[in-house]
């Protein structure tokens, strides 16, 4: 055995001095609360009910939010009954890949989440599943911030398709870049454009955003002067609806579990 090693103090004794240098401090701490419960014990209750009332405040809070959230996920049924809507909340994570334009959510329970589920906000489309982290709550969002972010839209009479750009106007909600409409129409600045609701993804209805003018200033003529700017930025958001397709969950979930 060489001297250096010989010379290293045991791991108990180490411990054992660790603890001798922490008990004048606590007992300290210890000494300084006692005697503030004994000499003023007014004080001390004040502190309690303090104490109590702040946990009570918190606790009527989040049972206010629970209500509302409860409140949303019935209107969403009431809607779109074809829809399970499923509240989850938005993780404060940054997207690691290239494209860096996702949202990573927590559903709270393992509910085999399939891709292609539409998530919204407030009635206004975020954009839909892309990966579900087998066996976990965790599912990562393409937004429609993606550049590769495609959608059928609907405006007035005419239908057509939305690509994501991956820019946004102002700095704060993306833009969408009209890529196809299937017959002409007299655009309107301003106007509101929604889901067409025959993409076999999303549901009919949902808000995507607003036509706004390409250029600032100039007097716009076709499509290709126009943009939509989304109506939410999916960035700001903290919780987000979840619309699992009924038929399309009982068929999965029938399929891994091995039934007929």
């Amino acid at each position: 055995m060489s001297l250096r090693s010989r010379s290293q103090p045991s791991p108990w004794l180490t411990f054992f001095l660790g603890g001798v240098l922490l008990i004048p401090p606590l007992a300290h701490v210890g000494w300084r609360e006692w005697r503030r419960r004994r000499l003023d014990p007014e004080a001390h209750l004040a502190k309690r009910v303090e104490d109590l009332e702040r946990e009570l405040a918190s606790a009527q809070k989040q049972l206010a939010l629970r209500e509302r959230e409860l409140e949303v996920l019935s209107e969403w049924k009431r809607q779109k009954p074809e829809f399970a809507p499923r509240a989850a909340r938005v993780l404060p994570l940054a997207d690691p890949s290239p494209r860096r334009h996702a949202l990573w959510i927590s559903c709270g329970e393992d509910g085999r989440i399939h891709r292609e589920t539409p998530v919204v906000q407030g009635g206004a489309l975020v954009g839909q599943v892309d990966w579900a982290v087998p066996g976990r709550p965790f599912v990562r969002v393409q937004t429609i911030s993606d550049p590769y972010f495609r959608i059928r839209f609907r405006y007035r009479d005419a239908w057509g398709f939305l690509s994501g750009t991956g820019e946004s106007k102002g700095g704060d909600r993306p833009l969408l870049e009209i890529q196809f409409l299937g017959a002409e129409v007299h655009f309107q600045e301003g106007d509101k454009v929604f889901t067409d609701g025959k993409d076999g993804i999303y549901p009919d209805g949902l808000l995507i955003g607003e036509l706004v003018a390409a250029q600032p200033g100039k007097n716009p003529s076709g499509k290709g002067d126009f943009r939509i700017r989304a109506a939410i930025s999916p960035a700001d958001l903290k919780e987000v609806i979840l619309l699992v397709d009924r038929v399309t969950a009982e068929a999965r979930v029938s399929i891994l579990d091995g039934k007929p």
